[in-house]
């Protein structure tokens, strides 16, 4: 469903004086929205670690309930674990502030898993961060063998 489909929707269930689904309709305007920006930023990661030179093997990865590796991606010999944080403001942190001890613990667990999984066997593996904080200019950083 596209964008403009859902403010139709929205804009119907006001009109006809149901505020609520029309409140549940603008959370979902905000959610779409908001997964939309996350999607490209994630295209954005993509396509600095491919002019690196890495070759993204999957994207969006998930693992049960446990979590999501953004990126999987292959640099030389090593598999890379990519986790992409993106933040519009620094009003709730910056994106590197994101990354809790309890979300860089899923991602472990899912490489994890994911490295069990896989018929090919690594023996090099490592995560990594790639963060973009929009000000004037968005900034985008990459950090290498992130651990806790």
């Amino acid at each position: 469903m596209t964008r403009k489909k859902l403010k139709a929707i929205c804009k119907t269930n006001l009109k006809n004086k149901q505020p609520h689904f029309a409140a549940v309709c603008f959370k979902e305007i905000i959610i779409f929205t908001t997964k939309k920006i996350g999607d490209n930023r994630e295209k954005q990661a993509e396509e600095y670690l491919k002019k690196l030179g890495y070759k993204v093997i999957e994207r969006n990865w998930k693992y049960s309930r446990i979590g999501e590796i953004d990126i999987i991606a292959l640099e030389k010999t090593t598999l890379v674990f990519v986790e992409v944080k993106y933040r519009r403001s620094k009003t709730f942190g910056s994106a590197i502030e994101a990354i809790t001890p309890k979300k860089f613990q899923k991602i472990y667990e899912s490489a994890l898993a994911y490295l069990s999984q896989t018929n090919i066997k690594y023996t090099n593996y490592r995560i990594d961060v790639i963060t973009i904080d929009k000000n004037a200019h968005p900034e985008l950083n990459h950090i290498k063998n992130v651990y806790l």
